[in-house]
């Protein structure tokens, strides 16, 4: 069975002896006498890297045994180097490792199992089989940064079933053989878990853990976490974020809440003021009309979006049979809204045929855009009468 390097989290590089290689579905499958690529497991993604100047492009566990998946074979007997992406590594131990404190000090704090567990792209999610206020998340997550300052060991070993029976541990398994603890604190004080992964050796690597956000989850909550580097990376997109928010607004970044729900008064303020000018011009352009029901009256107004010219055919219908509203310009054609107190589908019909326009709707309204320009509209409505 070949031999697992990466309870040592830290084992980078090594040198293994090809005992087997056999044809895969896309290339080959070394097995080795020795590796430190973790296959996969327990939410966290297999190990990327490479033996020798071959990718391992992924991993396979079968009873028991390790396979590399390749490309190109390699003899067997063969002496092959191996490297694992260690910053990758790195990364992947340091969002594991801190997700076994959280969860480690949720179960001695409340009383909460972690039911569920994905390293993500961009995030780690953990989810728990109860719920927490923001309020309580946040005095876990100092208390997380707390134990990461101490510097405790991280500790793997495999005790014999007698002596896992007499242990406390946190496992989503009912496992009796080979069973891998990790344990973080003297005595696995702060957590000790089931767990197959690579983890840092000292809580002190895992630098930084935050918590992010959470959601209500099938009757608990899921959590969403960052550790180490992925936290900074994070904290630094946010950063640049909130300072380009800041500088848009001429305000410094701790006042930028304040700033934003300002300029969201200012918004509704100026949404408040649009409305009534619109009404306004609104009355405005029904006033000027003559009332002629046998022509359609033909408005254009260049401010007007497409439910203001929807309102303002609405009120114009009320004074003559049919109305259009048309807003845009002749180099980029316009858009209308038809209306009437009768079925105005023919006359839309008949206008799209000559002006090549095209739209849609009921008898009562029809929307759509003309590419024509205003004097081959007001001629195509002529002799009724437009407002200018």
């Amino acid at each position: 069975m070949t031999e697992r390097l990466y309870d040592n989290g830290h084992c980078a590089d090594f040198s293994a002896t090809v005992l087997d290689c056999i044809p895969d579905k896309d290339g080959f499958a070394l097995r080795l006498d020795r590796t430190a690529f973790f296959p996969g497991g327990g939410g966290q993604a297999a190990d990327s890297g490479s033996l020798g100047s071959l990718p391992v492009r992924g991993m396979r566990e079968e009873n028991g045994e390790l396979w590399h998946l390749v490309d190109s074979p390699l003899p067997v007997g063969s002496t092959v180097e191996g490297r694992i992406d260690a910053e990758i590594r790195l990364r992947r131990m340091q969002n594991h490792s801190g997700e076994h404190i959280i969860s480690g000090l949720l179960w001695h704090e409340h009383g909460l199992t972690n039911v569920g567990f994905h390293m993500g792209h961009e995030d780690v999610t953990l989810d728990l089989d109860g719920e927490l206020t923001r309020d309580q998340l946040d005095r876990i997550e100092q208390m997380a940064n707390g134990i990461v300052a101490q510097n405790l060991p991280i500790t793997v070993h495999y005790p014999i079933p007698d002596q896992l029976d007499a242990l406390e541990y946190r496992s989503k398994l009912d496992l009796r053989e080979n069973v891998r603890i990790v344990s973080i604190g003297e005595e696995g004080a702060v957590d000790r878990c089931a767990c197959c992964a690579p983890h840092v050796a000292r809580t002190g690597e895992i630098g930084i853990i935050k918590l992010l956000d959470f959601i209500r989850y099938k009757g608990g909550i899921r959590i969403h976490m960052l550790c180490g580097l992925d936290a900074l990376e994070d904290y630094r997109c946010r950063y640049h974020a909130v300072a380009s928010i800041a500088a848009s607004l001429s305000a410094k970044q701790h006042e930028v809440v304040e700033a934003v729900a300002r300029l969201g008064d200012e918004i509704g303020a100026g949404k408040a003021r649009q409305s009534a000018l619109c009404s306004r011009l609104i009355e405005l352009h029904l006033a000027a009309l003559d009332g002629n029901a046998d022509s359609p009256a033909v408005v254009f107004e260049p401010l007007f979006g497409a439910n203001e010219l929807r309102y303002l055919v609405n009120a114009a219908i009320a004074h003559t049979d049919t109305a259009i509203a048309l807003s845009g310009s002749d180099e980029d054609g316009y858009t209308y809204v038809l209306g009437s107190r009768n079925d105005c589908r023919p006359l839309s019909a008949a206008m799209h045929k000559e002006l090549g326009g095209k739209g849609g709707g009921s008898a009562e309204m029809v929307r759509g855009k003309l590419p024509a320009s205003r004097d081959m509209i007001l001629r195509f409505f002529s002799p009724s009468t437009a407002q200018k």
